[in-house]
């Protein structure tokens, strides 16, 4: 790889790839992907290292926040990025990936890692396969609950919720909610049926309009805390902004033990990519219509 393809990569960062199966025709979900270059031997650290020492090196390539439960597997997967006003896509075609703690991993050699520049209309055509939403136009239809888009995430939250099999759901209206904005509960038998037992969810809706917008651990945190006086019994988060790997770790920790609060009830989060795949299904097309035309 020259110095242009391995700047091109790490441009590709953390952007979001497209996993196919291993022919590359069936979209399967998508992720967010990033990778290990190669380390540089002792001998060799503090000096200048030409990039063809890496020539026959293993790249470490990784998956996460993958929209849909995928296992080890031939993938084919493809990542964008626009860099300089010019349109690249790296592709890792029918390439053994294996699933560890839900994310996907390999390792492959340089000459396999397929780095092309390609026009618009193809960075397009695969850029909306399927998946892509823009969610800085998000639509405020008619029947809003309220005038903002944030009003129209929380609504069509609340009506991908109720799709499931909840009961006494109620939607917390404008003004002080006490870090919430819906509660409801899901009776195990749904799941369970010799389990009649009730749990209590806390919803938490975050929108922003610009989806590169991190969620932030100190504002979850200070929700969290808010959140003791419900005491639910589950905590979701739903939400259309960037994730990072710092919050996602501090996340699905156990916060009971590693905080100054007593956090007793368990978090679960639904990210942006979790939404498209819900909106991606053929029941839910036209819901998709409604809020993103």
């Amino acid at each position: 790889m020259s110095l242009g393809r391995a700047t091109i990569l790490d441009e590709m960062q953390g952007e979001k790839c497209f996993i196919y199966n291993h022919e590359g025709l069936t979209l399967l979900g998508q992720g967010t992907f990033s990778y290990v270059r190669p380390t540089v031997p002792s001998m060799m650290q503090g000096l200048p290292v030409p990039i063809h020492s890496f020539k026959d090196e293993t790249y470490l390539m990784k998956i996460k926040q993958i929209t849909n439960e995928l296992t080890d597997a031939l993938y084919t997967v493809k990542v964008l990025c626009k860099y300089d006003d010019k349109f690249f896509a790296l592709e890792l075609k029918d390439i053994p990936w294996t699933n560890k703690a839900g994310n996907l991993e390999t390792k492959i050699s340089t000459e396999l890692i397929l780095l092309t520049e390609i026009d618009e209309e193809d960075y397009s055509k695969i850029s909306n396969d399927r998946y892509e939403f823009n969610w800085s136009e998000l639509i405020v239809p008619d029947d809003c609950s309220g005038g903002k888009q944030s009003d129209a995430f929380e609504d069509l939250i609340n009506i991908l919720i109720l799709q499931a099999q909840t009961e006494n759901f109620s939607r917390i209206g404008v003004g002080v909610d006490r870090a919430r904005d819906g509660q409801f509960e899901i009776n195990m038998t749904s799941w369970l049926p010799k389990t009649n037992v009730s749990t209590k969810w806390i919803l938490q809706c975050k929108y922003s309009v610009n989806k590169n917008t991190s969620l932030t651990i100190e504002e979850i945190y200070t929700e969290m805390i808010k959140v003791l006086m419900h005491q639910p019994d589950y905590y979701l988060v739903v939400t259309n902004r960037k994730i990072t790997s710092d919050f996602l770790d501090w996340f699905n920790s156990d916060l009971m033990q590693g905080t100054n609060y007593f956090i007793p009830f368990k978090k679960v989060l639904i990210q942006r990519e979790e939404i498209e795949a819900m909106l991606s299904t053929p029941g839910n097309l036209p819901l998709k219509k409604k809020y993103f035309g």
